[in-house]
């Protein structure tokens, strides 16, 4: 599993945004996105975005300095969707916000930058955009309800991460 705790310093030096990162990700491949992370990938800073379209989900990797593509997006077909996967697509389908604007959403209200934004359904059933910030240096955690359009104050929950 991936830890964000250790991409912070280079994540800070990073000049593309999260949100830029996955803009630009959905752009090409016409998908909706479901998860981006900030990842230190051959010695080069990159975002990971994954993407959802068209029965498949698409994963690339863009540089966090030049916001080029680096080499080639990774396919997983429906029919191979894992039941994480699988549980990811429902979410994001009925999701009435966006995982960028889950992102800018939660940069807004508890400061800092995002380095990894997922959404996520919880044991309950329910889902939840689940978020790494990073904020003077340090690990925030954040959530924003993908149910609204337009999530308030009481929509995001944060936490420091130690």
């Amino acid at each position: 599993m991936h830890e964000p705790a250790a991409d912070v310093k280079p994540f800070e030096q990073a000049q593309l945004s999260l949100t830029q990162a996955i803009d630009k990700v959905q752009q090409k491949t016409s998908g909706r996105s479901v998860a981006a992370r900030f990842e230190m990938y051959h010695g080069q800073p990159a975002y990971l975005v994954r993407t959802y379209a068209n029965h498949q989900i698409q994963e690339c990797r863009i540089n966090a300095d030049t916001g080029e593509m680096i080499g080639q997006s990774r396919t997983i077909s429906s029919q191979q969707l894992g039941a994480h996967y699988a549980k990811e697509v429902k979410a994001v389908q009925s999701a009435q916000t966006d995982l960028a604007t889950a992102v800018k959403t939660a940069e807004q209200q508890n400061g800092g930058r995002a380095i990894l934004a997922k959404l996520e359904t919880r044991g309950n059933g329910n889902t939840a955009y689940d978020l790494d910030l990073v904020k003077n240096g340090q690990l925030h955690t954040a959530m924003v309800n993908p149910g609204c359009s337009e999530c308030s104050r009481r929509a995001v929950n944060a936490r420091v991460v130690q």
